[in-house]
Formats: structure tokens, C-alpha cells, sequence
């Protein structure tokens, strides 16, 4: 408040000094007041002290002043209990009332810093109270900033999630735990069954949730979000549920999306994979892009060690690429046709083919160059061929047999006359040499006849050696009459085999007769029989310039033969090849060190029920 006279009060403690009141009134003091300014202590004596502390403590904020002459004991003493100043009455009443004046104004100074001090504090409480309310927002906005980052973080997350994650359990699992995250207390979690969105009691103060998540469809759920006990979601939380059930939504529609490209993708490599030709698709470059599990295999190494390697490289080890190769002409044509060529390859037969693959634009970008081993279907088709030609010789040969056989029985029977009738020995092994080889010719035409309509002949137990025998019998003269060394090596009691005497004879004089065409009378011809864990054998070896790498793998063809135009008709081996075969036996022509060829017939043991003695005898034994 102002300062004025009427404010400058003071009171008298002990009786008022009468020689000090016209300096009050000319120093501004109005008379006693109920707040003095300033209190006079005029008690004099030992009680000076109590009088000192009773009124510095009954008026804290007036100037408390001890009245006396000054350097008394009692001035000093109350000087020491709290009083401001000491006034002397005896003083100059100049001096005097320059001092009343200064304690006037030192009145108003701490009635001025009062009323300041009191308007600081008014206005620092104001402050403070304002402050307060500043941290108390502050405090509530960081409250909120921070929920709002731990839903982000908890949305981010579930995003992350959702976009790495094609489990669609996975990605439902993470959006319950990111639910329980961005609503602390809440429960959640999927039931069975479809449910249409709905917040109960109220979206704006609800209790319970249920919404869909994914299409409906037979087996699908629902997500249910439940709040605390006690407590209710107003609508920010409703919000917060919507957006991340949208986000999981989009994160399974994502996963079955990428499990149908999945499951597509995996059938057309495991597709791609299981067909047994080697498919690449190479670049212009002749780099491959792809290729399946044949090529690999060929290759030797994995499929994805192919990827970004010329093909060339791969499967020849050439540095440039194939001269018969197709790929170029696909890329060259530029039309979208097919281009293929025959390859062989290592002694088999493939089929390459080049196909283009476009891209959306129409332009060729790859080729897809697949290759079939076309070997088998080649022979499948020349067997096709030979047994149409076989159908067709024996037809021929039903025609003329029949001529044929009439005048090789005038043959044989004169041949057996002239044998009754010679007399020296050489003229009648001659006669029966002729009716030998007039058999031969007999049963070279039922062989011719067999293609047609194939003979039941019966089997019976035999032994080998007596087959190699009766063989040699009839081959031994052609033999030694061209300079061949003919070596017999027969191993004793072998065991004996069912079989055909006649046929396997046959099969023996074509494989001799081969082995003497082989040498030219140059060389030697083994005829060598024997048994081993696999069954029982007969053979023929000869040292002559052995079967042509070329030749191998038609060797067995009919009509086939190495031998000079007249000398060779290409039906011994093919003849000798059924006959074995149909014996249930294998004929193996493998060559010899360091030359020939050696010819191996092997034979299954013939066996008896409960190892009984073989009671039959072989009918074409002497």
C-alpha cells in the first residue's frame, strides 16, 4: 500500500518520553496505531532486555528502537536482545531529528521492499502455478507421445512380421501379441468360426470385440480383444484394433497369395525337374539360366552351379560354342519356330531341339534347349524295320521251301545209297558228308522258317561237350583245309544243361565259322567249353583282327555282316542269338589282348527236383 504520514505509526513500551514527540510528529510519525512502524522502548533497567525481545517478537515488521542515553548498560543490553537502534533523548534536536527523519525513511524502505517482496511472491506463486500446470501437460503429453510410440514401435514391428512371415498362424499369433502390446491388460485372441465386426456394449465405451480377420471360408476364425476387468475402450482404441487387424488382414491375403505362387512354383520345379531329358534355357550368350536335374546330373554337379556357365562349357568343355547346336538358328530366324538337329554324342543318338521363349513385347530373350536321348527309339525303329524284312523273308522263304526241300531229299537219299554201297572208308565218309550238309541246308531253312511260324522243338538234358563235339565233326575239315590251328580244350564232366542238341550244334558251327572267316587261315581257333558260379559255358576264340568299335552295336542285326558281297549273309549271329535266347541263356562277344574275339554261350544248369538222377536221355547222343 502507499506510504503516507497517518501510516508512519509508532507506540511507546514503558512511558512515553515527552521530549521526543515534536521530533516524531516533524519526522512524519502519526500517533500510536494498531501496526506501529516503529516501537520506542523507553524501560530502563535490568527488564530492558524482556521489553526488547517482547516487542521485536509482537511486531516482527516495525523498527524496534531502545530509548537512553547512549553507552548505558541498558542500551546495551538491549541492543543485544534485537533492538535497531538506540535514540538519546539528550541529544541535539537537530541531530536528533535528522536521526527520527532517517528512521522514517527507513520505515518506509522496509515498508517499500515489503509490499515488493509480497508482489514477488504473488507473482512467483503465479509462476509456479503455472509451471506446475506446464509440467503437469508436459507430463501428460509425454505420457501420450509415449503410448503413441509404443503402439508405433508395436506397429512396425507387427509389420515387419507381417511382411517377412508367409505363415498365416505366425502372422496371427503377432497380431494378438502386438494387440496386447498396444492395449496393456487387454486379452486377445481367435475363435473359431466367422464373426462380423462389433464393439459391445458401445464403439464408443466397449467391453468386448469382435472382428474378421481373412476371407470367410469353411474352418476360418475371428479375433476377439477383450478390455481389463473393470475398465472400457473408447473409441482411440477402437482405432487401434481396426488398424492393425487391416494390417493382418493384408498380411494373410499376402500369404495365401504367396503360398498359391508357392505351391505353383515348387509343381513346376519339381516338374521341371523330374523329366528325365536335360532342358536348359540359355541367353544369346549360351549362358544358362535355368536347367534341370538331367543336365545337372550329366553335368555332374548341382543345378544352381550351372546358372550364369555357357552351355558348351558345361556339357563339352569348349570354349566356343557347338557347331550343330540350335540355339543360334532360334535366335537368328527371329520367327518363334522350333529348330532341331540329330546329335551323337559318345556313341549314343539325341535329339536337340531349340524353342524360343518370348518375352511380353514379342521379343526372343531365351531359347529353351531341351535334348532326348533318341538311341532307344532308333533301334526300337530299325528292329521295327528288320522284323518287317524278317517278315518278309519268310514269307519268301515258305515260298521256296518247298521247292527247295524236294530236291535236297533226292539228295540225301541218293547220299545215303552211295554211303550203303562204297565200299573203302574215305569214299564213304565222303557220302556221308554229303547227307551232313544236306542236313545243314535242311535246317538252315527251317531256321528261315521259323521266323514265321516258330518251331516248338523239345528240351532235354544234354552235355555241352558232346554238342562241341558233333560240331567240330562237321566244321573240322573246312578248318584244316584253310590252315587254321584248331585247339580243343573241354573241361570234363560238366554239368549238363536242357537245351536243344540240333540248335545249340547250330549255334556252335556259326560261331566256328565265324572264327575261320576271322583269321583267314592265318591264325588259331579255340573251342573251349567249361562251368562257373553263373552256369555252363561253351566258346570259341579266335586271334584275328577282332569286331570294329563301330561295328558293335550291330553286330547282332540281321543282314548285317562284315564279310565280302557272296560270302556272308547276316543271319549266323542273329540266328545264334535266338537260339540262345530262347535256351534262357546269353551270348557275349568280347574282344581279346591284345586281338580276336572271343564268343561265349553260357547256359543255366539244369536241375533235377529233390536231386533225383536225370533219367533222360539226350536223343541226339551216339
Amino acid at each position: 500500500m502507499p506510504l503516507t504520514p497517518e501510516n508512519l505509526s509508532f507506540e511507546w513500551v514503558g512511558p512515553p518520553c515527552e521530549d521526543l514527540l515534536a521530533d516524531l510528529a516533524a519526522a512524519d510519525f502519526a500517533g500510536e496505531g494498531p501496526s506501529p512502524s516503529l516501537v520506542l522502548v523507553t524501560e530502563h533497567g535490568p527488564a530492558v532486555r524482556e521489553r526488547v525481545r517482547e516487542a521485536c517478537a509482537r511486531y516482527p515488521e516495525a523498527l524496534v528502537v531502545a530509548v537512553g542515553r547512549s553507552g548505558a548498560p541498558h542500551t546495551a543490553a538491549a541492543l543485544a536482545a534485537g533492538a535497531h537502534e538506540v535514540l538519546d533523548p539528550s541529544e541535539p534536536p537537530l541531530l536528533r531529528g535528522a536521526r527520527l527523519r532517517g528512521l522514517a525513511e527507513r520505515v518506509r524502505l522496509r515498508q517499500l521492499l515489503r509490499e515488493q517482496q509480497e508482489a514477488s511472491g504473488a507473482q512467483l506463486a503465479a509462476y509456479m502455478a503455472q509451471l506446475q500446470a506446464s509440467q503437469e501437460n508436459l507430463r501428460e503429453l509425454y505420457d501420450e507421445l509415449e503410448e503413441h510410440t509404443r503402439c508405433l514401435h508395436a506397429l512396425v514391428e507387427a509389420q515387419r512380421v507381417f511382411v517377412r512371415s508367409q505363415v498365416p498362424q505366425e502372422i496371427r499369433d503377432h497380431l494378438a501379441q502386438a494387440l496386447g502390446t498396444v492395449l496393456p491388460g487387454a486379452r486377445s485372441g481367435f475363435r473359431p468360426g466367422n464373426a462380423g465386426p462389433s464393439f459391445e456394449p458401445d464403439p464408443g465405451a466397449w467391453v468386448e470385440a469382435r472382428l474378421p480377420v481373412g476371407d470367410p471360408e469353411p474352418g476360418s476364425c475371428h479375433l476377439w480383444v477383450r478390455a481389463p476387468e473393470g475398465r472400457t475402450f473408447g473409441p482411440r482404441e477402437k482405432g487401434l484394433v481396426e488398424l492393425f487387424v487391416a494390417q493382418g488382414q493384408e498380411a494373410l491375403r499376402r500369404s495365401r497369395l504367396y503360398q498359391a505362387l508357392s505351391v505353383g512354383k515348387d509343381e513346376w520345379e519339381r516338374t521341371f525337374d523330374a523329366i528325365p531329358d536335360t532342358i536348359a534355357i540359355v541367353d544369346r550368350k549360351f549362358r544358362i539360366r535355368r536347367a534341370n536335374r538331367a543336365l545337372a546330373r550329366l553335368a555332374g554337379v548341382h543345378p544352381r552351379e550351372l546358372i550364369g556357365r555357357p552351355c558348351h562349357e558345361v556339357l563339352h568343355a569348349d570354349p566356343a560354342p557347338c557347331g550343330e547346336c540350335p540355339v543360334p538358328e532360334v535366335f537368328e530366324r527371329g520367327d518363334g519356330t522350333v529348330a532341331e538337329r540329330e546329335i551323337r554324342r559318345g556313341g549314343r543318338l539325341f535329339m536337340f531341339r531349340a524353342c524360343p521363349l518370348v518375352d511380353p513385347e514379342g521379343r526372343i530373350t531365351a531359347a529353351v534347349a531341351y535334348a532326348r536321348d533318341v538311341t532307344r527309339e532308333r533301334e526300337l525303329a530299325r528292329a521295327v524295320e528288320r522284323h518287317e524284312k524278317l517278315i518278309t523273308l519268310g514269307q519268301v522263304a515258305a515260298g521256296i521251301a518247298h521247292e527247295i526241300n524236294n530236291p535236297l531229299t533226292a539228295v540225301s537219299s541218293y547220299a545215303q545209297l552211295l554211303e550203303m554201297r562204297l565200299q573203302t572208308p574215305r569214299d564213304v565218309e565222303g557220302a556221308r558228308r554229303i547227307r551232313q550238309g544236306v542236313d545243314r541246308i535242311h535246317r538252315l531253312v527251317r531256321n528261315l522258317m521259323s521266323f514265321v511260324r516258330p518251331r516248338d522243338d523239345g528240351l532235354y538234358p544234354i552235355d555241352l561237350n558232346q554238342v562241341v563235339h558233333g560240331a567240330l565233326s562237321f566244321a573240322r575239315y573246312d578248318l584244316t583245309r584253310d590252315g587254321v590251328h584248331l585247339v580243343e580244350d573241354l573241361a570234363p564232366d560238366l554239368p549238363r544243361v536242357l537245351g536243344n542238341h540240333e540248335e545249340l550244334e547250330q549255334v556252335m558251327l556259326n560261331l566256328l565259322t565265324n572264327a575261320r572267316d576271322a583269321v583267314a587261315g592265318k591264325g588259331t581257333v579255340v573251342a573251349r567249353t567249361g562251368a562257373d558260379a553263373h552256369g555252363v559255358w561253351f566258346e570259341v576264340e579266335d586271334d584275328g583282327p577282332g569286331i570294329r568299335p563301330e561295328d558293335r552295336d550291330r553286330i547282332f542285326e540281321p543282314f548285317f555282316t562284315t564279310k565280302p558281297p557272296g560270302k556272308g549273309t547276316g543271319l549266323g549271329l542273329f540266328v545264334a542269338l535266338g537260339i540262345v535266347r530262347r535256351h534262357g541263356g546269353e551270348l557275349l562277344l568280347e574282344p581279346r589282348s591284345p586281338r580276336g574275339t572271343r564268343a561265349r554261350v553260357r547256359l543255366p544248369v539244369f536241375r533235377t527236383q529233390g536231386d533225383e538222377a536225370e533219367t533222360t536221355e539226350d536223343p541226339a547222343s551216339p
